[in-house]
């Protein structure tokens, strides 16, 4: 009787120690499972990691070099073009016209060359400023800016006298036989001292071929500290 109880004993512990074991391997299954299956949290700061980078959004731009200040601006009272770079002043109305605080009233004067550069004479004397009639490439920077309507709401932008010297590229032969006949070898530089430079101001263009009797719109310009 007593080896029987121990015998059934025996193996309700196996049996026990069986059903143990498969709810251990069962627990630790479902354990390893749930470790895969949560996500991976973030590396503390300061450890050293890296942290991953985040989907989906992008990353601020640097910003660059501060733009460039206006070439051309107005002055306070708004009757003046103001270029700091090269230091110059224009007024906004070309001759025989004026500003009236709000756009350019009257009518542009076409003068000859020679008329343009006394006004300018007399201009700078009567005002202590050095008034002239500008240079190629400043007549050209007008019309190249793209505010230029905005800047010069009245302007013809029509050929406008420069101050440039009118140089005539062609060779002079003082042996030519019409220089002889006409009893002069500087006849070339005579036909320059007669032309002069001009820029129209709606394409740009220059040439310095241009008669200086002719009539054409004159736009002065003076010296400006900044």
């Amino acid at each position: 009787m007593y080896s029987t109880i121990s015998l059934r004993q025996l193996r309700r512990h196996r049996l026990a120690l069986l059903v143990l074991s498969w709810g251990l391997a069962l627990g630790a299954v479902q354990l390893q499972a749930q470790a895969q299956a949560a996500p991976q949290s973030a590396a503390p700061a300061g450890d050293g990691a890296p942290s991953a980078p985040t989907e989906g959004k992008v990353a601020p731009k640097s910003e660059g070099a501060p733009k460039a200040a206006p070439a051309l601006v107005l002055s306070a009272d708004g009757a003046y073009v103001l270029d700091a770079q090269n230091k110059l002043a224009w007024l906004r109305c070309v001759e025989g016209m004026t500003w009236n605080g709000h756009q350019c009233a009257g009518e542009a004067s076409l003068m000859t060359y020679t008329t343009a550069q006394a006004l300018a004479a007399a201009r700078a004397k009567a005002d202590g400023v050095a008034w002239r009639l500008p240079r190629i490439h400043e007549l050209r920077r007008l019309q190249e800016d793209p505010a230029n309507a905005t800047l010069f709401p009245g302007d013809p932008r029509e050929w406008t006298w420069s101050g440039n010297a009118s140089i005539n590229v062609a060779q002079t032969n003082p042996y030519n036989y019409d220089n002889i006949a006409s009893g002069s070898t500087n006849r070339q530089e005579r036909l320059s001292a007669r032309l002069g430079w001009a820029v129209h101001l709606g394409n740009g263009e220059s040439r310095g071929d241009v008669s200086r009797g002719t009539a054409l719109v004159v736009r002065l310009v003076r010296p400006y500290q900044p």
